[in-house]
This record gives C-alpha cells, structure tokens and sequence, in this order.
C-alpha cells in the first residue's frame, strides 16, 4: 500500500515544496507520511507535520489552510484523504445504523466539500494548482456490506467531477 506522500507525488516533485500533513485524531497514519518525506528534505522541501485536524469540523478545516497560507504564501495543491465507516454498524441496506450513515457522509463527503472549498480561492490566488480528493473502488462498484461508505467515496467522485468541470 502506498503512503499520501507518494500518492501526491512529494518524493518527485522537481521543485521545492512546503509540503504539510495533518491527520484525523487517534490515527497514526501521518508518521508514515513523514517518514516517506524524511527523504525529501535534501531537495529543499519543508516538511510540517501538524496537530490532529477533526475533519467532522468546519472551522478547523478552514483553520488548517489559513495556517498552511500564512506560513507559506500559497496553496497550490489540496488532498482530501479521509474516510472511513463503521463496519458494525455500516451494513446492508436493510440492516444499515442510520447515525453511521449520517458519520459517514459528514466524515467522508462533507469534509471534501469543505476542505475544498477553504482551498480553492488560495490556489486560484496562486495562479492554479490542484485539488486531489481520494476516493475508493467501493465508490465504483457495490459491495454486499458498508453501503454509507460505498455511497460517500461515490459522491467524493462525482463531486470531484463537479468540481473540475466548474
């Protein structure tokens, strides 16, 4: 499984970077991004690691990349790479938790829509840049089980559409 950092591309990038990562709180998935960027700093790249960010919350998205502008001029890329559901409770449809289901969408698609929209005047400001959201193969096919997050990462791809087509 490949990490975010090289899913975007930090190791390859021909020009120096301010590359910052912040992770969902109680996981551990953003040492693993800095430690695939320790290889980074002998290109001139910044590397900060920030404290956990609650993507369910509007204002410490926003918070987030006001920070990531003020410290370094700019924002040209933007990935949104959260997800998740509750697998107990995030079954067929019949048998589906509808509070999981609310989570679901708030954690995977509403965070999306938010990191992206704080994002977007920064990097139209820069003169362009990118917005990655990732998604998952539940969002292309169905699965027997975790019908909200199958749902949402199908959302996360058609707004992502939206999103490039406007």
């Amino acid at each position: 499984m490949r990490s975010l950092a090289q899913l975007v591309g930090v190791r390859s990038c021909p020009v120096p970077a301010a590359v910052v990562f912040t992770k969902f709180p109680g996981t551990l998935g953003t040492r693993k991004n800095q430690e695939e960027c320790d290889g980074c700093q002998h290109r001139r790249r910044q590397i900060r690691v920030v404290d956990p960010v609650d993507a369910m919350d509007e204002a410490s998205i926003y918070a987030l990349v006001e920070a990531a502008v003020k410290t370094y001029g700019a924002l040209h890329i933007m990935c949104n790479h959260v997800g998740g559901s509750n697998p107990r409770k995030d079954l067929d449809f019949l048998r589906l938790d509808m509070d999981e289901f609310d989570r679901t969408m708030r954690l995977n698609v509403r965070s999306t829509v938010v990191g992206s929209r704080a994002a977007l005047p920064h990097i139209i400001a820069a003169g362009g840049g990118s917005i990655i959201n990732t998604a998952s193969v539940d969002g292309l096919s169905a699965n027997f089980l975790q019908i909200a997050y199958g749902t949402a990462k199908a959302a996360v791809i058609r707004m992502s559409e939206y999103i490039a087509t406007q």
